[in-house]
């Protein structure tokens, strides 16, 4: 945790990381600046004076043993990217609520869809591959929630190759673009058009307005809050982190 009071920037007050104390003790601390031009000046002055800082940080605990029970153990458990990419998504979708929850449901989930979760998405069939997931919950969503996930997963990875490869397309030649949060939104608004009707019914989509569709379209699945709380959305009220 860093303190940041009015008028400077001090690192003597961060709290000891895991008996490393002494990673941060000369770092000064930063005058505050009044002007824009100033202010881009003292920007790139000041970044690389914490850049040794986070540097050091970063090489200490960017290590497997500090994960945890933080979701991202559950993809750096397969061996395949398609695997690990897909369950990472799967991860990051639930990554809401109490940390032993979220990791008592990927583990159920992830259980249910057999050694490859990309073969599972893949392959993935409304009505016929529900079964593996009957009886699924987490917090507020429900196995219905999750069978339209893993269709939404399946065309992309049967249209686009990937994941990723969805995501680029989403963009819309936007590919310059540095603001994570536009780019996640449009991913997630791309994702809202595929075809979830199986699950979602056509029909008024007002409660929607976020993710770009008009109130009258009724060509779209009127789709449930909770599933929305799966496809979090960075652009708006949701955290950026969880699809980053």
């Amino acid at each position: 945790m860093t303190l940041i009071v009015p008028g400077r920037l001090d690192y003597s007050l961060l709290p000891a990381l895991n008996g490393a104390p002494n990673l941060y003790p000369a770092i000064p601390p930063v005058q505050p600046v009044s002007t824009s031009s100033t202010l881009r000046t003292q920007a790139g002055s000041r970044a690389r004076r914490v850049a040794p800082f986070l540097e050091r940080l970063f090489h200490r605990y960017h290590k497997p043993q500090w994960i945890g029970r933080d979701p991202l153990h559950w993809p750096r458990s397969y061996q395949s990217g398609a695997d690990r990419e897909v369950a990472a998504f799967i991860a990051s979708a639930l990554a809401y609520g109490n940390v032993a929850q979220i990791d008592r449901s990927l583990g159920d989930l992830l259980g249910r869809v057999g050694s490859s979760p990309a073969r599972f998405a893949r392959n993935f069939v409304p009505g016929r591959s529900d079964a593996a997931l009957s009886g699924f919950y987490h917090r507020f969503n429900i196995d219905r929630d999750l069978c339209a996930l893993f269709h939404l997963l399946g065309q992309m990875l049967r249209g686009w190759g990937s994941i990723e490869g969805f995501w680029a397309a989403a963009q819309d030649g936007r590919g310059e673009e540095t603001d994570i949060a536009m780019r996640a939104g449009r991913f997630v608004s791309a994702a809202l058009k595929l075809d979830l009707s199986h699950y979602f019914p056509p029909g008024n989509r007002s409660r929607l307005d976020s993710s770009g569709a008009s109130a009258d379209d009724e060509s779209v699945p009127d789709l449930p809050r909770s599933f929305h709380y799966l496809l979090s959305r960075a652009d708006g009220p949701s955290a950026c982190k969880r699809l980053n």
